[in-house]
């Protein structure tokens, strides 16, 4: 983490599973659901977690006592078969655009995270190749506090589309419901050796 302020700020860091259930982790030899930090105006803070425990997907939850008054950045960095992966904190806002590349030799993976701890959100998945043409639509629900991992491929999404075509290169604009705030993260697995490259998402995606 880097606070990019000149306050000092308290917060918790809690590490959760894909359906938003705190989980106990391992930090310089503590078990522990959150990791409490304060850390200074401009100043910066790593953790290291003790990485036992099975592999799970979810998100990384930051809070902090200056709420959105703060300027927390950060990334997590994991390994993942063999391959160190750096993945920077997702911005919440309610339309996100992710690159798309699909090909034999890699595919596309998204990442979405409904941080509400109470309402459910539907996010309505655009898909546009690189010629700007909008080439279809889906639409996921996430219950409170869900994080849901797909491959642009996967049939939940636009699997029967990008089958009729070896290589595919757009962007995918994800757009939530009544303007409601979720984290999105695009990420491009190499199949070759399974590594991950995180993508920048941007926050103003192709208008449906």
């Amino acid at each position: 983490l880097r606070n990019a302020g000149s306050f000092g700020q308290e917060g918790s860091i809690t590490f959760r599973d894909a359906a938003g259930a705190a989980q106990v982790v391992s930090i310089g030899g503590s078990p522990m659901e959150s990791y409490l930090f304060t850390i200074a105006p401009w100043g910066t803070l790593d953790i290291v977690t003790d990485g036992q425990g099975g592999l799970l997907s979810g998100p990384v939850e930051v809070t902090s006592s200056l709420a959105g008054w703060g300027q927390l950045e950060g990334a997590e960095v994991f390994d993942v078969l063999g391959s160190s992966v750096s993945v920077p904190a997702a911005a919440l806002g309610s339309r996100h655009q992710v690159y798309v590349s699909v090909d034999a030799t890699e595919d596309t993976g998204v990442a979405v995270s409904n941080p509400d701890a109470d309402q459910p959100v539907t996010l309505r998945f655009i898909l546009f190749d690189n010629e700007g043409t909008r080439r279809g639509t889906q639409l996921i629900e996430l219950a409170p506090r869900e994080q849901r991992a797909v491959y642009v491929t996967d049939a939940s999404l636009f699997g029967d589309l990008l089958a009729e075509t070896k290589s595919f290169r757009g962007t995918l604009s994800v757009i939530s419901s009544d303007d409601r705030l979720v984290a999105v993260t695009g990420l491009i697995q190499k199949k070759s050796d399974g590594s991950l490259l995180a993508v920048p998402t941007g926050t103003r995606p192709a208008e449906p």
